[in-house]
């Protein structure tokens, strides 16, 4: 990813979507916003007990580096699979640059020009899709839950089915999210790959020995989110350049964003944002 630095905000870009016309998109860190601590400072979800002010002020300031007239659209993540898509009549429009949490799901797509699509997000991976030919976009929330429902093909399903997305045509930039590194999980969370074939195949565990300081040893499960998609976008014939991992994992980089697992909850959540220029 590229990184950029505008107004003492720091934020990437994927090399893959950074020169294409008309299409504005970024990830930003937790770096050069209004909140303070366990929130600090570019925190930018609105239901986590944040004071509003400064989560719309955020909000505002990564608009505006987007570039973006109109307020950027969100919906409440409910870690699955359902589309909701941004048109002209359901955009949020208002004067105060909030982005408004109007449904349920975890895949936002658009045609709309002038329409931007936002997850705030912390260790969950934020999914970013173009496809040039009809220039269309989706961004696609991704936890461990919506990777296990195929959250991820089914955003190319419905890039498809709407907008007659070509496979070999689609860019995809899989955002900063929490690594194997850091991210331990049960059995239960294997099991729920389990469930289907080509879910389970493409998923990413490794089993790590590890001891604690007490001297106690144990078998560590371990789950890779950005690989694990990346492994299901390649199975759905995704070309293997056309796929853009950030390479940074929010658990070990809480210097740059937030993570829910390593700091225990008690933090804010970042922006993924991108929008189709009018």
């Amino acid at each position: 990813m590229i990184e950029q630095t505008t107004q003492d905000i720091q934020w990437f870009q994927f090399h893959l979507f950074k020169d294409i016309p008309n299409l504005s998109h970024g990830v930003f860190s937790r770096i050069g916003g209004a909140s303070s601590a366990p929130y600090h400072t570019l925190n930018t979800a609105s239901s986590i007990g944040e004071n509003l002010e400064a989560v719309t002020e955020n909000r505002r300031r990564v608009q505006q580096i987007l570039q973006c007239k109109d307020p950027l659209t969100t919906i409440k993540s409910e870690h699955a699979k359902h589309a909701y898509e941004v048109t002209h009549e359901n955009r949020y429009k208002t004067v105060c640059p909030t982005p408004q949490e109007i449904s349920f799901g975890d895949i936002l797509l658009t045609v709309t020009p002038g329409a931007g699509l936002f997850w705030s997000v912390a260790d969950c991976a934020p999914i970013f899709f173009y496809d040039p030919a009809h220039h269309a976009l989706a961004l696609t929330h991704a936890g461990w839950r919506g990777t296990a429902k195929g959250a991820a093909i089914a955003t190319i399903t419905e890039m498809r089915s709407r907008y007659s997305s070509n496979i070999n045509e689609l860019l995809v930039g899989i955002g900063p999210c929490i690594g194997a590194c850091c991210y331990e999980v049960g059995e239960n969370v294997r099991q729920e790959f389990q469930r289907d074939k080509l879910l389970f195949e493409t998923a990413s565990f490794t089993e790590h020995f590890v001891t604690d300081p007490a001297g106690n040893s144990h078998t560590s499960l371990r789950f890779d989110v950005a690989q694990t998609n990346k492994n299901q976008l390649l199975a759905m014939g995704i070309p293997e350049d056309h796929i853009e991992l950030s390479g940074m994992c929010t658990g070990c980089r809480t210097d740059l964003f937030y993570s829910y697992r390593v700091e225990k909850g008690k933090t804010g959540r970042f922006a993924a944002a991108a929008a189709l220029r009018a």
